[in-house]
């Protein structure tokens, strides 16, 4: 696993390099389907409380836990008291006594919270967690139906969804 960070040092302009409050609240929008039904969330690796304040504004209880100081001091204005300071690769609470966790890290990666969420185990760094996820997908006889149904969809309509090396003209997938 990669060493953990703390980012007291860019605080302050943390929100400002990563879309604020805004772009909180659009990684929360796309969180939300995954944990509708949990009580509360804890947010490993809360920072300054961007994504959890766009929960806190939908109603939801939000717990946070971040390595750095002045992030949290940021996120506790925003989410109240229930933030700690704590390293993710060692958490402070049993596995099944969060109804529903997610990383701050994946879906703030790129500029698709969603597609980050589906591949939410990566944010650990761990090739056995990886070859086990991969092993349950293809064992996984239902979505393994369902892919072969968009497939077989996709090539009654016509539609092409890689490009190919011979000319162009596409790939049925």
């Amino acid at each position: 696993m990669a060493p953990s960070v703390s980012f007291d040092r860019i605080a302050d302009r943390y929100d400002e390099t990563r879309g604020g409050l805004e772009r909180g609240a659009e990684i929360a929008r796309a969180i939300e389907p995954f944990v509708a039904t949990a009580e509360w969330l804890l947010e490993v690796g809360i920072g300054t409380g961007a994504v959890a304040n766009g929960f806190v504004e939908r109603g939801r209880t939000v717990v946070g836990i971040d390595l750095s100081a002045e992030m949290l001091a940021l996120a506790k204005a925003r989410v109240g008291g229930r933030v700690a300071r704590a390293n993710a690769q060692a958490l402070p609470v049993a596995g099944e006594s969060v109804p529903a966790a997610y990383p701050q890290t994946l879906p703030g990666a790129t500029n698709q919270p969603a597609q980050d969420l589906a591949r939410w185990w990566r944010v650990f760094g761990d090739p056995q967690l990886d070859a086990l996820i991969k092993q349950a997908a293809l064992a996984n006889l239902d979505l393994r139906l369902a892919q072969a149904r968009v497939r077989e969809a996709r090539a009654q309509a016509g539609v092409f969804t890689r490009p190919s090396a011979e000319g162009g003209k596409g790939k049925r997938s």
